[in-house]
């Protein structure tokens, strides 16, 4: 595995937000990443950690800002307002999060 993170991986199309727990798993099974912090493994910074955390399917919004170079709040903030069923998902979350994100004005 190169030293490509996860994320760099989604924004350039070789992995998608989908496969991220695959990833924890291969972390946490000591398979990749050994010598790096799960966070570094995926490629976020704290804020984007904790915000992962806070909410999974933030890994939407997380790629979209790198792959924009936008401020993560731009994505998450309204995300982050709306009652918690709005947000609750299934796994066509990917399309509906960018759906979402485009009608916004977001995301290109």
């Amino acid at each position: 595995m190169s030293n490509m993170s996860f994320i760099d991986r989604c924004v350039r199309g070789t992995a998608l937000p989908d496969q991220i727990d695959d990833y924890v798993e291969q972390w946490h099974v000591g398979q990749i990443g050994q010598d790096l912090e799960l966070r570094e493994l995926l490629g976020m910074n704290k804020h984007e950690y904790a915000v992962w955390m806070r909410d999974a399917n933030a890994i939407y919004g997380i790629v979209a800002a790198k792959r924009t170079k936008r401020p993560i709040e731009d994505f998450t903030e309204d995300y982050f307002s709306m009652p918690l069923a709005a947000r609750a998902g299934s796994t066509d979350d990917a399309k509906k999060v960018t759906d979402w994100l485009r009608k916004l004005g977001k995301l290109d």
